[in-house]
């Protein structure tokens, strides 16, 4: 049996990140493992020889600013970490390093504006050049007399030092009217001279003042040409997406582009930062000079033999049409992240492997293969990816503490890797969504809560619309700006306001829409994001406000993912309806939920998740019809295509209508589940852990409440203005059958 501290240590070797700090913790297992940034990539690093060699060449260029960009987990981070590394080793550079992650305040109310961020910027940087220069042990004195000697930098326009000039020029004020002159003596003998001996207190204070007055780029100046030991200067700024607020990441970027012009003919600048937020369309030309971008991806981890020849046998005869080609890349791409991470885990974890062997007090090959049963499984490895927002080090993490979970805390039995995989992945699946909403792993209970919003309707029909705000809300933002999901492409938008009118244009209302969008945007406290929505130009007291016509919001990976794929699953709807709906159980039926748990199915779990859709079909009908009215009062001939078009997404899963359109969120969730439990018929039923047969007469109900909703949909299709009454389907479907 796995022990908790072997599973504790394998988590530390596995969600390590150059860009941490390891360092305050004495007790950490990685420091007794004298586990560095050196050994890391001596180990564990996967090559990206092609990726770092371009990114080098560009960073060795002259005169030049260079951005890596790429989507998140894509590895930048560590890439640039791993050259700036060879390039300080081989050509004695001098690296100074920006990681906006851990910037101190960068998103304070006080960094709001760019003038006051870019002047915090430039302070850090004046820090960390002193710091430099009192680490090399660099007595002031010769800096002050570099740049007192180098008239032709203080000519240029590099120098942009005023104040420094005219302090420079009371100095030789006083050289002219000093013996020294008349003497003939050169000035910078009498500076220097002047220097040392600190004499007379005047001079003095001027010298204190010129030391005060020098600015970044002159001490730049003076690293890169001196006469002693010129050094390469390279200034990095890491993670530059951690500035939040797009207006003020764009001009930064501006600045970054522009402003540094003075710096430029002593220091080389490298960013990294997520591709859609390196958008060169938002940037001018005016005041800047060449910058190279290297953009990285996953495509050394393409299989280009296997894509093509699917391609080919797609196509046949035919030419492959540009977007046939472009699904395909896309897919191939998906299969090459997963690869990579894949690779990371490997590696990592042959690593531990060959320290527990050297040690050889603890065998972890058991630990190993529950890892696997996560890493190899195309389910868990999609939802983790898209729920983490791609962000790789957060789903290690994440995936180790859901393992943490199955080995000491639902005590998982081993016997589950003997079974096949259709039943492997319903139990994973079903222990998954579990420990997400016993945790709010990756949002909290009541966000995109379904049974919660249904059994509050029943309880006030007459008081709300009954319609899901949060799918609603977050498919009126995928519709309305044409987002991708395969290509990743989660930067476009559109503007709150087009988003609160199209919503209030169904019922809701315009207060009730923006708190909502608050609400999922971020915390109660307002420090944390939730991932789940990205909007810039907000004002800092919230949406209400800012100008909503030039606030846009866009989905992320994750509120995607729970739209389109884990709403719509059976295990996940089913750990909100038990959380939701134990209060309403029996004393018999709350036992069979907790002693059969971790079974996917079971009768009393196919009997409540039925009753519930019943419940939604009837609250679902309900909401159409005040649609319907709404639309049809727009001016609108097909209120159902229109809806459809704004407020709904289409699943992968079978639809009536056959077109590029969403479907019903009613009807993609029991689709999904009537295709869930077919998967599972022929699953013979057995002990503890293997799933329940799932009975044709069981899965026939559910099909007979698709068609009696189908049925309503028609004739309100037909007829706008017709109003249903409360369709009670509870009555028309035979619950009898789950008590034989």
């Amino acid at each position: 049996m796995a022990k908790e501290e072997d599973f504790k240590n394998l988590e530390s070797i596995l969600t390590y990140a150059v860009d941490e700090d390891y360092d305050n913790n004495l007790d950490s297992y990685l420091k007794r493992l004298n586990f560095n940034e050196a050994v890391f990539f001596r180990t564990t690093y996967i090559p990206r020889v092609a990726k770092e060699a371009e990114l080098e060449s560009e960073i060795l260029k002259d005169h030049c600013h260079t951005y890596f960009v790429g989507q998140p987990g894509t590895g930048k981070t560590t890439i640039l970490r791993k050259v700036l590394h060879k390039i300080q080793e081989e050509h004695d550079a001098l690296i100074f390093l920006f990681d906006f992650k851990k910037f101190p305040n960068i998103n304070n109310e006080s960094n709001r504006s760019f003038q006051k961020m870019s002047e915090t910027v430039l302070s850090n940087l004046k820090s960390k050049i002193n710091e430099k220069v009192m680490g090399l042990k660099i007595d002031p004195t010769e800096i002050l007399l570099f740049l007192c000697r180098d008239a032709a930098y203080r000519g240029s326009n590099y120098f942009h030092n005023p104040r420094f000039s005219e302090l420079l020029k009371q100095l030789y004020d006083h050289f002219r009217w000093s013996g020294d002159f008349k003497k003939g003596i050169d000035f910078f003998d009498w500076l220097k001279d002047q220097f040392e001996n600190k004499n007379p207190d005047k001079l003095v204070q001027l010298f204190m003042e010129m030391s005060a007055c020098i600015e970044p780029h002159n001490y730049l100046h003076y690293f890169n040409g001196n006469d002693v030991r010129p050094r390469m200067c390279i200034i990095a700024f890491d993670n530059v997406d951690s500035i939040l607020e797009k207006e003020v990441r764009l001009s930064f970027l501006s600045f970054f582009r522009s402003g540094f012009n003075i710096f430029k003919e002593s220091t080389r600048f490298i960013l990294t930062i997520r591709s859609r937020n390196a958008d060169a369309t938002n940037w001018g030309d005016d005041g800047t000079y060449i910058a190279n971008e290297v953009d990285l991806g996953y495509t050394e981890f393409v299989d280009e033999k296997n894509m093509k020849r699917e391609m080919k046998a797609y196509a046949g005869s035919k030419t492959l049409s540009p977007e046939d080609e472009l699904n395909f890349r896309l897919r191939h791409n998906n299969f090459a992240k997963e690869k990579f991470a894949k690779l990371i885990y490997e590696r990592r974890v042959n690593y531990f492997k060959d320290v527990i062997n050297r040690h050889g007090d603890s065998d972890v090959s058991e630990l190993d293969e529950y890892y696997r049963i996560i890493i190899d499984n195309e389910r868990m490895r999609v939802a983790f990816f898209d729920l983490c927002n791609y962000d790789r080090r957060n789903m290690l993490v994440l995936v180790s503490n859901f393992i943490s979970y199955l080995i000491f805390e639902v005590k998982f039995e081993k016997d589950i890797l003997d079974l096949n995989k259709n039943q492997i992945d319903s139990i994973l699946e079903s222990l998954f969504y579990g420990w997400i909403k016993k945790y709010n792993v990756f949002y909290s209970n009541e966000i995109f809560n379904l049974p919660k919003i249904v059994y509050y309707w029943l309880s006030k029909p007459d008081e709300q619309s009954g319609n899901h705000l949060d799918h609603t809300l977050f498919s009126t933002i995928y519709n309305a700006s044409n987002q991708v999901y395969q290509d990743y492409s989660f930067d476009k938008g559109i503007t709150c306001r087009r988003l609160i009118g199209l919503l209030t244009d169904v019922g809701f209302h315009e207060h009730e829409v923006i708190e909502r969008i608050e609400h999922l945007f971020r915390s109660k406290s307002g420090s944390r994001h939730n991932g789940l929505l990205e909007i810039s130009n907000t004002d800092e007291r919230g949406l209400a406000f800012s100008d909503l016509d030039k606030c846009f919001i866009s989905l992320t990976p994750r509120s995607y993912y729970m739209t389109v794929y884990s709403s719509l699953k059976f295990t996940s709807l089913f750990a909100d309806i038990r959380h939701e709906t134990q209060l309403r159980l029996t004393e018999k039926e709350l036992d069979d939920l907790e002693k059969y748990d971790s079974r996917p199915l079971t009768t009393l779990k196919l009997k409540l998740t039925l009753e519930f859709l019943c419940d939604l079909a009837k609250m679902s009908v309900r909401e159409l019809t005040m649609a319907s009215k709404r639309i049809s009062g727009m001016g609108h001939t097909d209120w159902f295509k229109y809806y459809r078009k704004h407020y709904c997404v289409k699943a992968n899963y079978e639809q009536p209508y056959k077109d590029h359109l969403g479907d019903l969120l009613f009807l993609n969730l029991i689709n999904s589940i009537i295709k869930f439990l077919k998967s599972q018929q022929g699953i013979e039923q057995a002990v503890y852990y293997k799933i329940l047969y799932a009975k044709k007469e069981i899965i026939d109900e559910y099909e007979e409440l698709k068609r009696l909703f189908l049925n309503d949909l028609k004739r309100l299709i037909e007829d706008p203005n017709l109003t249903l009454g409360n369709t009670e389907y509870k009555n028309k479907i035979q619950f009898d059958l789950f008590n034989r």
